[in-house]
């Protein structure tokens, strides 16, 4: 279990700017969203 959880974090710390511009694109589109509906 300690394996694959140093693996897991060693990954997302290699791939940290592609996950972090996805998460900005994601949010700024549910914002969006929200804006449109009303809320």
């Amino acid at each position: 279990m300690v394996d694959t959880l140093a693996a897991l974090d060693r990954w997302a710390e290699h791939n940290f700017p592609q996950l972090d511009a996805a998460r900005e694109l994601y949010d700024a589109r549910q914002l969006r969203q929200s804006a449109g509906s009303g809320e």
